[in-house]
């Protein structure tokens, strides 16, 4: 597993919002003069008791409070301005991530995706990335304008009194130590409750892709014992999650609840010995309510930032470490350069495992399928005939020898150009939730109503009846029964026409009537074109010309063509 370049989870997110940098620097700009702006009432508060109440001078005092109006107006509007360029900023993020995660997604190498829980790569996309969402929204907000409250804070205080400066930074110590011991607890925490997040979709998931065995098999309360724990697990989680979270906020609140009366304690005595006015104690106590808020909003940060770095480990291991298929050959995309014989496929003695430390499924095997061949691809259960589907598609690697279309090795060619020349339908075909018209077009995006009639027809799928070419079609194709599917899967590989179609038990919820009609439409279509055939009912195989049987020990054993 490769590691990212960036093993900081806080530098990798800042990488990621790199595009953002201009829109951010506005907004730095103008939260810090509203924040400037934000400090002239303890000042004018201090003008006002010490000169302006202090001559009696009645016109002083309105020209302080109008100006006070005027700054506080000005300071609304840039925060307004600024907060609608971060949120901007935020969601163009967001979606920029989201975007790359699911691109990221589809990229994932065929044996890595089917390892993952579908669970966790939604709660990766969505949960963890609308934590991140919410630091970059809220959090990291709050900590720019937390540093520069303190800094001009602290500027005023030390201006105004040196010695009470020291005593209101007193609690400062105290309530970092206290987050900071909490914060290594809560991020723990953080990541054990994203990981139970995952387990909880994943059987969601997984409960709906398998309701009707759920239901044929009365496990109702088999799911609903599981999906009871797994979620009792995670409220456990996010309650002691939040236990301690409140523990650090409490905590924080007491410190700084307490340290001002030991700063109004203080400034009384300067006041009775003369060191101090009244509307100076004022405006330091004003200020430092000013400087306590964002400390103990910048001591809690370090918490969410705890856990907000527990997400963005999920998501930069998902974006970096999760393998990919391979990068694309570089090779100029001419047209020429793949005028292969898309139909020639050879296996070349190759050898081939899920994982190290597993055996073989596949040993030594070698094989040739001539261009425009139809044939058979036999074996018992758990020889490999699948694989060796997946292999020719290139959603596999050999681990040892090479998978030949053409002459050219498929590792070679690439993946978008093959997977358009080579059709894999499997005897469980997916449906998505789209209109009949949508689910066609994928397999050709730009084919026309009269394309899209002729091979509906052409596998007896009748429109009419409630059922037309702007139907929609249940996720999974739920509505639909499983000969169906199979029907407009084909139909999709009918409108592909591929070089070479792939058919995996795709016949296995037909009748034997319409299999009839089948092998004689792709006789006819796909004249010389190879067609491979994997199936254990012998009326399917009868398209096939020849042979090729996979024993368990992983080999192939071929037979003579026949007419």
């Amino acid at each position: 597993m490769r590691r990212s370049a960036e093993s900081s989870p806080l530098l990798y997110v800042a990488r990621l919002a790199s595009p953002d940098i201009y829109k951010l620097s506005v907004v730095l700009i103008l939260m810090s003069a509203s924040l400037l702006l934000s400090f002239a009432f303890p000042l004018a508060m201090r003008y006002l008791i010490d000169v302006a109440l202090a001559r009696r001078d009645s016109a002083e005092v309105a020209r302080v409070i109008v100006m006070l109006g005027a700054a506080y107006l000005t300071q609304v509007g840039m925060s307004y301005v600024a907060n609608y360029l971060y949120v901007r900023a935020a969601n163009e993020f967001v979606l920029r991530l989201r975007r790359s995660l699911f691109e990221r997604i589809l990229a994932l190498r065929y044996e890595v995706a089917g390892g993952t829980g579908t669970g966790d790569l939604i709660a990766r996309v969505m949960e963890d990335v609308g934590r991140i969402q919410t630091f970059y929204m809220s959090t990291s907000l709050r900590l720019i304008t937390s540093v520069l409250s303190i800094v001009i804070a602290l500027f005023l205080l030390i201006r105004m009194n040196v010695s009470l400066t020291v005593v209101a930074s007193a609690a400062v110590p105290l309530q970092f130590l206290l987050y900071q011991v909490v914060a290594r607890k809560a991020q723990a925490l953080s990541r054990r409750v994203q990981h139970q997040v995952g387990k909880v979709t994943s059987w969601i998931a997984e409960s709906i892709r398998g309701l009707m065995e759920i239901k044929v098999l009365t496990a109702e309360r088999f799911a609903r014992d599981r999906f009871r724990r797994l979620l009792a697990e995670h409220g456990n989680l996010k309650v002691t999650l939040h236990l301690v979270s409140c523990a650090a906020s409490h905590g924080g609140t007491l410190l700084t609840s307490l340290a001002p009366l030991v700063v109004i304690w203080f400034g009384s005595l300067l006041i009775a010995r003369g060191e101090f006015t009244i509307g100076t104690l004022v405006a330091f106590t004003t200020t430092v309510a000013r400087l306590y808020s964002p400390i103990d909003g910048l001591a809690g940060l370090n918490l969410d930032l705890r856990i907000m770095v527990g997400a963005a480990e999920r998501v930069m291991d998902l974006r970096e470490n999760l393998l990919c298929e391979p990068d694309e050959p570089v090779f100029p995309r001419d047209q020429d350069q793949y005028a292969l014989k898309w139909g020639d496929v050879q296996f070349d003695h190759v050898w081939f495992r899920y994982r190290d430390n597993t055996p073989f499924i596949l040993r030594n095997l070698s094989f040739r399928i001539g261009q425009g061949e139809h044939i058979a691809l036999v074996g018992d259960n758990g020889t490999g005939k699948t694989t060796v589907a997946r292999l020719i598609l290139g959603l596999l690697e050999p681990t040892q020898g090479e998978v030949l279309i053409g002459g050219q090795s498929v590792s070679q060619v690439p993946r978008d150009l093959l997977r358009r020349k080579i059709t894999y339908i499997s005897g469980e075909p997916y449906v998505f939730n789209a209109t009949l018209r949508e689910n066609l077009l994928i397999a050709k995006p730009d084919a026309t109503d009269d394309e899209l009639l002729d091979v509906l027809e052409a596998m007896n799928i009748e429109i009419g009846n409630g059922l037309c070419l702007d139907t929609v079609l249940a996720e999974g194709g739920v509505r639909l029964s499983a000969g169906q599917r199979q029907r407009i899967s084909l139909a999709r590989a009918l409108l592909r026409a591929p070089e070479v179609l792939i058919l995996d038990e795709a016949t296995s919820s037909l009748d034997a009537p319409f299999e009839r009609h089948l092998l004689r439409v792709i006789a006819d279509r796909f004249r010389g074109k190879t067609v491979v055939f994997i199936a254990h009912r012998e009326s399917t195989l009868e398209g096939a010309v020849r042979r090729v049987e996979l024993s368990c020990c992983g080999e192939a054993e071929m037979d003579s063509a026949r007419d």
